[in-house]
């Protein structure tokens, strides 16, 4: 459920990107393709903006916590 309601735009990004979800967010964290943990933004409501200008161009997963769940997220950093 929580799949259909979390979105990650722009996607590609140059830095800044934006993350809407029907639900609360609490936290969101970045993980580079490693699997290792890279940032964490802890956010409380339902939109949140989250600054990657400081990582390397790549792919990044974005495991997005909410009161229902939490979901993965691919997000591009150009």
């Amino acid at each position: 459920i929580v799949d259909r309601h979390t979105h990650v735009m722009p996607n590609p990004t140059g830095g800044m990107t934006s993350v809407v979800s029907g639900f609360k967010i609490s936290t969101i964290e970045v993980y580079n393709t490693a699997g290792s943990l890279v940032m964490t933004f802890k956010i409380n409501a339902n939109i949140g903006a989250i600054d990657v200008t400081k990582l390397p161009s790549g792919t990044y997963i974005l495991r997005i916590h909410t009161t229902h769940g939490a979901t993965p997220q691919r997000l591009v950093k150009s």
